[in-house]
């Protein structure tokens, strides 16, 4: 964004996620009533899953902890929170099947943080 060209939205009505523009090309129908019908479908539990890594890697990077017992503990809140109490058990899940679902990607968020954040260079974790 220039003084020549580019547009900045700060209070949008809606927002529409890459992965909806980029399926407008294919369907624009199928497009828009994904995202209007988004909240009808139900989720899955890999993607519950993948919404949880994304949480705690956010709250990680927020709170700038980054020790495995500190990264624990944030995510036994995040495993708390309301909205995430109710999208587990809508998919008959505990709090035990996630948090063992999660912590292997503990790792994985550390070597983020190492590597990107701290620019240390460190050995990739065990996929």
């Amino acid at each position: 964004i220039n003084d020549k060209q580019g547009l900045l939205v700060v209070n949008p009505d809606t927002l529409v996620s890459g992965t909806a523009v980029v399926s407008a090309l294919f369907c624009m129908r199928k497009a828009v009533l994904a995202e209007k019908f988004k909240s009808l479908e139900g989720g899955n539990r890999v993607m519950l899953i993948g919404t949880l890594v994304h949480e705690l890697l956010q709250e990680v990077l927020r709170q700038a902890k980054y020790k495995r017992p500190e990264i624990l503990q944030i995510l036994d809140v995040l495993l708390t929170a309301p909205r995430m109490v109710a999208d587990m058990s809508s998919l008959g899940l505990s709090d035990g099947d996630m948090r063992k679902e999660v912590e292997p990607f503990i790792g994985h968020i550390q070597y983020f943080v190492k590597r990107f954040m701290l620019g240390q260079f460190v050995a990739k974790p065990e996929l």
